[in-house]
């Protein structure tokens, strides 16, 4: 997921912002950080791509093989 989202953050960075897309537990975190004013432009942008992800079957194992542990060791 973040080779999809690298080219967002490297010019999030530049213009002070940062943003995180992770499993925790059996959910998506996304957390966008920043005080500017494309913050909301950013925070579309990382959903936008979300939306149009495309996950290569093996990756989505491994996502899935987490998940699997995570519910079962809590």
């Amino acid at each position: 997921m973040s080779d999809h989202l690298n080219e967002y953050a490297y010019y999030a960075s530049l213009a002070g912002l940062d943003f995180s897309v992770f499993i925790l537990d059996t959910k998506l975190k996304v957390e966008v950080r920043g005080y500017n004013d494309n913050l909301k432009t950013l925070t579309f942008k990382v959903f936008e791509s979300l939306k149009t992800l495309k996950i290569r079957e093996d990756r989505f194992l491994v996502f899935k093989q987490r998940v699997i542990v995570a519910i079962f060791s809590s």
